[in-house]
């Protein structure tokens, strides 16, 4: 139960974040919205705005589905395995890669959380790498099996896919990686899970019950005695 109660607790972030995203999409659609506009639109005072709002937009429902399953996944992963870096990376990436896409991006309106998605993942696989632990490194291995084809994302063209927040986003999830090496701790440990605990934990049972306890007439506390 502990372990189902922490997953859903590091889910939440998720969850409310796709579920904002989906209300601001349903609502636009039935309205007949184009909220586009609310876009980041680079070196334009009024784009840089964008940077706060355009996470939350979409422009189809083709776009946003391929954003929701990543915006569950990627972030719950670095909730779960990452609890100490997780607040500030996500602010990290939703206000660096914004700036970044703000500063050197076409001059066009960007938005969509794709951004915020390559951070993740490119947090995920980084930070296994630069930790050299083995479950986190399991979990990079994991990244490039399920998002190999994010690759494809970071190459420039014209068309309609905002390849410099994909761009903007891996660097700001590289560089968080390798500064914040070390400050997590892994999975089993915050669960209070990891097995050498659990052997340590069985250990102190089985002398527990290597012991007698008695009390001697009259006494008024118990004893305990080492079976012969």
């Amino acid at each position: 139960m502990k372990a189902e109660r922490y997953l859903w607790i590091q889910m939440m972030p998720s969850l409310v974040f796709v579920s904002l995203m989906w209300i601001i999409w349903v609502f636009a659609f039935l309205l007949d919205l184009h909220l586009g506009v609310l876009g980041l639109y680079p070196r334009r005072l009024s784009g840089i705005w964008g940077i706060f709002s355009s996470p939350l937009i979409h422009g189809s429902l083709e776009h946003i589905i391929s954003n929701t399953l990543a915006m569950i996944i990627l972030p719950t992963l670095v909730f779960l395995n990452y609890p100490k870096s997780a607040v500030p990376l996500s602010i990290w990436l939703w206000l660096g890669s914004g700036f970044w896409t703000w500063c050197f991006a076409r001059e066009a309106y960007h938005i969509g959380a794709s951004g915020l998605v390559y951070g993740y993942a490119s947090f995920v696989f980084f930070a296994g790498i630069f930790q050299k632990d083995r479950r986190q490194m399991a979990l990079s291995f994991l990244i490039i099996f399920l998002y190999s084809g994010l690759l494809f994302g970071l190459i420039p063209d014209t068309g309609h896919i905002s390849w410099e927040s994909h761009l903007s986003g891996a660097i700001a999830g590289t560089g968080f990686a390798y500064f914040s090496r070390g400050w997590d701790t892994t999975l089993y440990e915050n669960l209070e899970l990891n097995p050498e605990d659990s052997e340590e934990s069985n250990t102190e049972k089985e002398i527990s019950l290597n012991h007698i306890y008695y009390t001697k007439p009259g006494a008024k506390h118990s004893e305990r005695i080492k079976p012969s």
